[in-house]
């Protein structure tokens, strides 16, 4: 789940009510991904993932989440949430510091 947790390319529509456009799994179960065990671990991994996203993150949070993995910039965010970029970086640090207590919790951080 750490891989997924800090390598995903995007988050994106069925792990959020606000962004129906994508599905997670489209990022994280990629072409490349054959191995039939692989892809059965990677899905279990992204739906733990997303029951965590869910539980652990503000919808604030959610949002500035799938807007940083989209790449914008902190400006855009801030532009589209209607809110200084100063509370967006706020956001994005109260998520860093969210997972790194889930993966330390989990035993994957050190």
């Amino acid at each position: 789940m750490d891989r997924i947790l800090f390598r995903a390319s995007g988050f994106d529509g069925q792990a959020f009510e606000d962004n129906p456009v994508r599905t997670l799994s489209e990022h994280v179960l990629s072409a490349a991904a054959v191995d039939p065990e692989v892809v059965i671990v990677d899905r279990e991994a992204t739906e733990q993932l997303i029951g965590w996203v869910r539980r652990a993150l503000s919808k604030m949070e959610r949002r500035v989440l799938v807007m940083y993995m989209d790449g914008k910039s902190y400006a855009k965010m801030a532009a589209e949430l209607g809110c200084s970029t100063k509370a967006v970086d706020n956001a994005l640090q109260r998520i860093r510091r969210k997972a790194q207590n889930h993966l330390k919790a989990a035993g994957r951080w050190s």
